[in-house]
Parts: C-alpha cells; sequence; structure tokens
C-alpha cells in the first residue's frame, strides 16, 4: 500500500527475529482456561499488532470462542468479555463504528489519553497488557513470551513491577492445558515476526546501508548496558517500548532476500491478517504519496537525536 520494506529487525537474544505470544493468567485463578474466558476480563497490547490483535482474535476463532459472521468481530469480541483493554479499539481506522465502548473500559489512562494505541495509555504494548494483569484491570493477558520474565523477580525497577513474581502467573495453552511461564515453547498460541524498521522501497542498496550504518553506530553508544541515561532498548521507569521494544538485545540488519515484506511476515502470518479483514470490514484507504518522505524524515530524525546524544 505505501511501498515501504523491512530492512532492519530487533533481535531478542535467538537470533530468529521471530517471537512467540502467549495467554498469561494468575496461578491462583486456576479454574480458567483459553475455553472458558466468558464473562472474563481481558488485556490486549493494543489492535492490528501481531501479540495484541492478530495472534489473539484468531485464537478465539480457532477455539471458537465465537464465530463471527460478516463484520461482526468487534460485536462479537464485546459480548465474549465483560470488558477489556485493547489500546486503539475506538481508533476508526480499525474499528469504524467505535463500539462497543466495554473493548476500552480496562484501560489505565484518563481522558483524552485512555485506550490510545500508543503510550499515553499505561496497558498499551506487552508489558502494559501484563501490567493490566497484575493490577486487575483484567483477568487474562496476550503478550510476548518475553514479558512475564522482563517484568518480574527484580528485572524490572517501575514501581508496579519491582515486587511482582513470576511463580504468580501460568501460561494457558490451546490444548486447555496451564503450566509454567518458562514452558512457552510447548504452550504458545503462535509466532509473530520481530518488530522492524522499514524504508521507501525506492531506497537504494547504498541509502540501506547508510541507514544500518546510523544505526548500528548508535547501538554501539546506547545499548542497555551503557552508562547514560539514554538508552535505545530501555524506555525507563514511567514507559514501555519508546524508541526499539524494551526486550530487545540490538538490531540485526536483514538479508535483502527478507526485504521483501511478503518473505518477512511469512505466509502463515499474512493468511492470519487476512482471515481477520473478512470479520472487521475496514475499508482501504488510497494509498498518500507523502508516505515515503515520511519514512525518510523519521530517519533523519532518529539520526539526529543520536548526534545530539554524542555531543551533549
Amino acid at each position: 500500500k505505501y511501498g515501504l520494506e523491512p530492512f532492519v529487525v530487533e533481535d531478542y537474544g535467538n537470533m530468529n527475529a521471530s517471537v512467540h505470544v502467549v495467554a498469561v493468567a494468575r496461578k491462583r485463578d486456576h479454574y480458567m482456561t483459553l475455553f472458558n474466558l466468558k464473562k472474563k476480563r481481558a488485556c490486549l497490547p493494543g489492535i492490528g499488532r501481531g501479540d495484541g490483535w492478530i495472534i489473539p482474535m484468531n485464537i478465539f476463532i480457532e477455539t471458537e470462542q465465537f464465530i463471527p459472521q460478516h463484520c461482526t468481530l468487534f460485536e462479537n469480541l464485546g459480548q465474549l468479555f465483560i470488558h477489556s483493554c485493547i489500546p486503539g479499539a475506538m481508533d476508526k481506522d480499525y474499528n469504524p463504528n467505535q463500539k462497543p465502548v466495554s473493548l476500552c473500559e480496562g484501560c489505565a489512562a484518563g481522558g483524552f489519553r485512555k485506550c490510545q494505541r500508543t503510550s499515553e495509555d499505561q496497558y498499551f504494548s506487552s508489558s502494559g497488557a501484563f501490567r493490566c494483569l497484575t493490577e486487575k484491570g483484567g483477568d487474562i493477558a496476550f503478550v510476548k513470551h518475553l514479558t512475564v520474565r522482563g517484568n518480574t523477580d527484580g528485572r524490572r525497577q517501575s514501581y508496579w513491577a519491582r515486587n511482582r513474581r513470576s511463580d504468580d502467573y501460568e501460561l494457558m495453552c490451546k490444548d486447555g492445558r496451564r503450566t509454567h511461564i518458562d514452558d512457552w515453547e510447548n504452550c504458545h498460541l503462535g509466532q509473530i515476526p520481530a518488530s522492524a524498521m522499514v524504508t521507501a522501497k525506492y531506497k537504494s542498496e547504498q541509502d540501506r546501508t547508510i541507514f544500518w550504518q546510523l544505526l548500528n553506530y548508535g547501538q554501539q553508544f546506547f545499548s542497555s548496558d551503557i552508562e547514560g541515561d539514554f538508552h535505545l532498548f530501555d524506555s525507563g521507569t514511567w514507559y514501555n517500548d519508546l524508541i526499539f521494544s524494551d526486550d530487545a538485545v540490538r538490531l540485526m540488519r536483514l538479508d535483502k532476500s527478507m526485504q521483501d515484506y511478503r518473505n518477512y511476515l511469512g505466509q502463515d502470518f499474512i493468511n492470519k491478517v487476512e482471515n481477520l479483514h473478512k470479520y472487521t470490514c475496514v475499508p482501504v484507504k488510497p494509498s498518500k504519496k507523502s508516505s515515503s518522505s515520511h519514512t525518510s524524515i523519521s530517519l533523519l530524525l532518529l539520526a539526529a537525536i543520536f548526534i545530539l546524544q554524542l555531543v551533549v
């Protein structure tokens, strides 16, 4: 639609440019499984995201939590959960009718910030959805497999996370089992591609090399294990995933063959995305010519940030 291609990807320590999505619940709610979610409360990272929308919605359909008809997905979701926090669920670009409002009732922010698909809402992102669960905003959270470990047992210093214990939570599997959070390889809901940076399709290999050298230079100086106030992969005490994911350990350049979005996303993930289109009925907007320049501007802004940090 916009003529963009991925060229740099986050690495979470496994070097395979992917992450798994899991369903997490409090251990004491032992009666709950993926098959009895009716009238429960849900925390999802955000609408349109792989971890916060694509995988969970396909799981609900696959396990027959609801059977959607043409354009009824949001209505079905509102009937399944008594209330939810799905940041962005009232955005007209995703939900033209902006109903039901229960999809945002569980979100934490107040006023115009409530349910924003940005860090304006404290429950946005995978870490935000887990925070929603820990603060009893929901009974189940759909998050990345790294999220629980990354926000418990003293690994995160934010006030909401610093006293959380990983053994207070369990994963819920597609076969109805519940298991330890470290058993995600045998109890995940699906695999999604890692977050990536994109550039305009017409950019030459030389341009992409310059962009990559800038990013690589930046991560050498501002990775999370470097002293200082600015870190690429650490959003600090009050926010989550501001520039890159807090779970990321570095950036990797994609091979040329993987810079086609279809190869990068993979056919299985694309099928899941397309499966939801017939149930959401969001009109496709015409492509805007300015989108390519926005990508270049974003990279220039990032370059400015790096340069300013180096000279200050």
